[in-house]
């Protein structure tokens, strides 16, 4: 992409993009992208794919592209959309906004028709790097724009990281809310996350079986190299 827009990670909207359409949806298929920023994904969904898009976010100031109307929405409250509504839900870098992550995971699985798929993306404080900063430093490196002298009002609040979306956790909430985890994609490997993860495997090895027990697919995610090493991470699931 030429350009991309304020409130928007380029690495995370390109892996987001090609997911989307490997997934193949039909034209016309209703499709969300909250909180949509910008309108960067919202307007590759409605000109590329010809999908029946919408958008929403709680600050429409932001908001910059004309072809689709956004409406204003928490998403740690009840979304404007009814039940089973969309083919598609994307929640790109929101989460981490919010202070009640299960109540975001509900409500977008309530406006999600079954079948339907759900996108979310988090950074990721599981890599080898956020670690090492939480272990020395006391804080993980997802954190650190918290203290950016920014001064610009609207920025802050892109910065801003009302929560850690710690993985393990999401995966509770969203087997809690019967949705089925796909898999995860990485907006990049950070190399030293790559070379740690490397150096340490063993023990993380050890330790990670020891703490997950009977669930085989976060233990085999907890030890991928997406989670060990990735920036961002992308996450696919489908509502049951």
């Amino acid at each position: 992409m030429k350009k991309i827009p304020l409130y928007t990670y380029g690495n995370v909207l390109e892996r987001t993009r090609e997911w989307i359409e490997e997934l193949g949806l039909p034209k016309g298929s209703k499709a969300l992208d909250v909180p949509s920023g910008a309108g960067a994904l919202a307007k590759i969904m409605l000109e590329e794919w010809g999908f029946e898009t919408y958008a929403s976010d709680i600050d429409l100031k932001k908001y910059e592209y004309e072809g689709i109307n956004c409406v204003q929405a928490d998403l740690g409250n009840r979304l404007p959309f009814e039940d089973n509504f969309f083919d598609l839900t994307v929640c790109m870098e929101g989460l981490k906004h919010l202070s009640n992550l299960s109540q975001a995971i509900s409500e977008l699985r309530r406006v999600t028709k079954p079948n339907g798929y759900i996108l979310l993306t988090i950074p990721n404080d599981l890599c080898m790097q956020s670690r090492f900063n939480y272990l020395w430093g006391g804080y993980v490196d997802t954190d650190w724009r918290h203290y950016l002298p920014v001064d610009h009002e609207q920025i802050k609040l892109f910065f801003y990281i009302n929560s850690l979306v710690h993985f393990p956790y999401l995966f509770h909430f969203l087997e809690k809310n019967n949705l089925e985890f796909l898999g995860t994609r990485v907006s990049r490997l950070r190399v030293l996350s790559v070379i740690l993860a490397v150096v340490f495997f063993p023990i993380i090895y050890y330790k990670t079986r020891k703490a997950v027990k009977n669930q085989p697919t976060l233990l085999r995610e907890m030890l991928s190299l997406n989670w060990l090493a990735g920036r961002h991470n992308v996450i696919l699931c489908r509502k049951k």
